[in-house]
């Protein structure tokens, strides 16, 4: 994975974590895409934070 990938995961990840802080759910990656599963898990990761 370069640099650049690697990047765009985490951007993906923190966005998928923002979206839950506001309370949203729109993940506008492709759903093949790895980014689309990195937004997932920044989004479970943030509700599971939230409400434990």
């Amino acid at each position: 994975m370069t640099k650049n990938q690697a990047t765009a995961r985490q951007r993906a990840f923190e966005k998928g974590q923002q979206a839950a802080r506001e309370g949203r759910h729109d993940n506008r990656y492709p759903p093949i895409s790895l980014d689309h599963d990195q937004y997932e898990q920044g989004f479970e990761t943030e509700i599971e934070t939230i409400f434990d």
